[in-house]
């Protein structure tokens, strides 16, 4: 199975609207998943993903 750390972050995400009950308007969770599913392309896969602002930043090691 292929993953990236976006995929794991929003893994996480789901999780915590799951086990929180947190109501999160489904256009809202839409986006999100359009972020995610971008982040197979232009490299994303590598980059740090800010689910606040659904951007891609380069890591800083």
């Amino acid at each position: 199975m292929d993953t990236n750390p976006t995929i794991i972050g929003y893994t996480c995400i789901l999780a915590f609207i799951e086990q929180s009950n947190v109501l999160i308007d489904e256009q809202i969770i839409k986006e999100i998943e359009e972020f995610v599913y971008s982040s197979w392309y232009n490299g994303n896969e590598d980059k740090v993903p800010n689910f606040s602002e659904l951007t891609f930043s380069e890591r800083s090691f």
